[in-house]
């Protein structure tokens, strides 16, 4: 019988609690952030093979000179004549954290209440390391960095106290 509560397509789920799009907006910048490191982990071991090394240096070489392309020619040469246990441990670390954030984005977009906790926590962690970097080497993207991260844990702590009692 339509309009009862065993009916499937009636949703008798609770409203969803105010907040649930900001929580979707932080999933997909976590989302974001995780695709960005698997790359650079993924990146990074791509460098470690001599014929794909040949291929970017052969790259940076035929750039035409410019302030941004130097930028980038200096990050890869810096890449490329990394020792082999320092690269590895770069993609080591960037795979972990892509992970992190990969399972902070879906915990995140599932409203899931331990997934706001880990954010908290785990974004924050990072907020001393990056006051230190801007203020020692001033950037502006550094203070965008922190500004954002500051931001979504603010977002975040505001949702768990409007609703400390859901599980």
């Amino acid at each position: 019988m339509p309009g009862t509560a065993g009916d499937p397509t009636i949703d008798n789920r609770p409203p969803r609690p105010q907040g649930t799009r900001s929580l979707r907006l932080i999933a997909a910048f976590k989302l974001l952030q995780s695709l960005l490191m698997i790359g650079v982990a993924l990146a990074t071991l791509n460098l470690l093979r001599p014929e794909v090394a040949a291929d970017v240096r052969e790259w940076v070489g035929d750039m035409p000179l410019d302030t941004q392309q130097d930028l980038a020619r200096r990050a890869v040469s810096w890449m490329l004549n990394l020792p082999r246990g320092h690269a590895e441990t770069i993609a080591a670390g960037s795979l972990a954290y892509g992970l992190l954030f990969l399972v902070e984005a879906i915990g995140l977009w599932r409203e899931l209440r331990w997934a706001e906790w880990l954010t908290v926590i785990a974004t924050s962690s990072f907020v001393p390391i990056e006051v230190y970097e801007v203020v020692h080497r001033p950037h502006m993207i550094k203070a965008i960095v922190i500004a954002v991260n500051l931001l979504v844990v603010w977002i975040l702590i505001r949702a768990l106290r409007r609703h400390p009692e859901q599980p």
